[in-house]
């Protein structure tokens, strides 16, 4: 079987994942600029329905374990959004 160097490893990505991902992030980026709030709010949805489904799928003895450490990244992201929205929310126009 022949495996282009350039190419990662069966994948057909280049095997240089840092302009792989830089790509996605810039994208990421552009999507985000050109949607509006109800966009956002249904790839929320979305992501949320995607956890739920794998919390689901979680065999009862880890649930604990995953759960604090989903509690963990709920009040790490969760608090910088609500000190941004509230100097958002609060500053003038």
């Amino acid at each position: 079987m022949y495996i282009n160097p350039k190419r990662a490893a069966g994948t057909g990505l280049p095997a240089d994942g840092g302009i792989v991902m830089k790509k996605l992030f810039d994208a990421a980026n552009r999507y985000v600029e050109t949607s509006d709030w109800k966009t956002i709010a249904v790839l929320k949805f979305c992501l949320i329905s995607l956890g739920m489904m794998i919390g689901m799928s979680i065999k009862k003895e880890a649930k604990k374990p995953v759960f604090i450490g989903a509690l963990g990244v709920f009040a790490a992201s969760y608090v910088p959004l609500m000190v941004k929205f509230y100097r958002v929310f609060t500053a003038e126009e």
